[in-house]
Formats: C-alpha cells, sequence, structure tokens
C-alpha cells in the first residue's frame, strides 16, 4: 500500500511541476500578447474586421483583455480553471477563423493542425482546466491550505 501511495504523490509533484512550467511559459505569452494588443487595437480591429468577426471593435478587446488578464491569471495560479475557459473560447475561435483551413485537415493531416499557433495556447488551457493549476499556485494555497488546518484542528 505504501508504494502505491509513493507513485501516486510522486506523480501528482511531478503533474504539478508539469503544469507549472506549462502555466509559466504560456501564461507569460498569452499576457505578452494580449498586453500587445492593447497597445495596438486599431490592427487587432482591423484584422478581426478582414477575418468576418461580428463586433470587431468590442470583439478585439475583449480579446486583448481576456489574454492580458488571463495571462497574469495562469502564470500565478489564480483562478486558473475559470480564467482558462474564455481562453479555449478564445483559442477555438482563432482556429475557426483565422486558422480554419487547419481546422479542415485534423484527421487527415493533423500535423497542420497542430503546427498553428493557437495549438499551445489552446494546449495549456485545457490542460489547467482539466487538472487545475497544480500545488506550485496560489489556487492550491488558498483552497488546500485551511482544509489542512481545520483537520489539524479537529485531530487535537
Amino acid at each position: 500500500m505504501g508504494i502505491v501511495r509513493f507513485f501516486r504523490n510522486s506523480g501528482a509533484f511531478v503533474g504539478s511541476i508539469v503544469l507549472l512550467i506549462m502555466r509559466l511559459y504560456w501564461g507569460y505569452q498569452f499576457f505578452q500578447i494580449g498586453w500587445i494588443k492593447l497597445g495596438d487595437l486599431a490592427s487587432v480591429e482591423a484584422m478581426f474586421e478582414d477575418l468576418g468577426i461580428i463586433y470587431p471593435v468590442a470583439m478585439s478587446q475583449l480579446v486583448a483583455y481576456v489574454e492580458t488578464i488571463g495571462g497574469l491569471c495562469l502564470v500565478f495560479g489564480f483562478l486558473s480553471r475559470l480564467a482558462a475557459i474564455p481562453l479555449i473560447i478564445t483559442m477555438l475561435t482563432a482556429y475557426m477563423t483565422a486558422h480554419f483551413d487547419a481546422v479542415l485537415v485534423i484527421f487527415t493531416n493533423p500535423d497542420v493542425f497542430m503546427d498553428q499557433k493557437p495549438f499551445m495556447f489552446l494546449l495549456t488551457s485545457l490542460f489547467v482546466f482539466s487538472y487545475g493549476a497544480g500545488f506550485f499556485s496560489l489556487d492550491y494555497y488558498f483552497t488546500r491550505r485551511p482544509r489542512r488546518k481545520a483537520v489539524e484542528e479537529e485531530a487535537e
């Protein structure tokens, strides 16, 4: 029984390290791209209009803020599952508009789909949404620590 617990805990620890690396790198990338978009909303609006996205002015601002704030949430692991939802929607929208040709060949030529810019952003967001932010996050600190304290107080 002890060996099973050891491997389960070891796997969870390694998974948290992988999530930390993904969150730090891709969360920071989200933040940077969103910040750049906020600094040049006119070109983002023009691109969205060319792609046929409805309400390009509002959507460009929304996407810029989602990527900036969502990226920071991923970096710090704060409300990360909640932040991952609009990030996933944003990346799926990017695939369905700017990268639609890659979506069409996802089953016949998956490499084309995976070579697109939104792929790793989408994958990271899906991982964080599915597994949470891991041990090395503010989410873990705020949700797990009080429970441990309450359990320790009950034991006394």
